[in-house]
């Protein structure tokens, strides 16, 4: 990271890569994201952080609903 960040955000940006499942990574970019400060320096990383939480969101719901399914079989007979 090239920006200036507090000592906070750094620890939190640890805790972000040290995820193991994809709920706990969101959960973590979301509180990393609350502590980048707003500023011009900021807002590639910002935009960066922001889009990896609506993909990961998206590869949730996708998991969700491939868990949901049912698979319903027809006997040919």
């Amino acid at each position: 990271m090239v920006t200036n960040l507090p000592p906070q955000a750094e620890a939190q940006y640890k805790k972000v890569i040290a995820s193991k499942s994809k709920e706990e990574k969101l959960e973590n970019l979301k509180i990393f994201l609350s502590m980048i400060p707003e500023h011009k320096g900021t807002e590639k990383l910002r935009a960066q952080v922001k889009r990896q939480i609506s993909r990961l969101q998206e590869e949730i719901i996708l998991e969700k609903k491939r868990r949901s399914t049912r698979q319903v079989v027809f006997d040919k007979g």
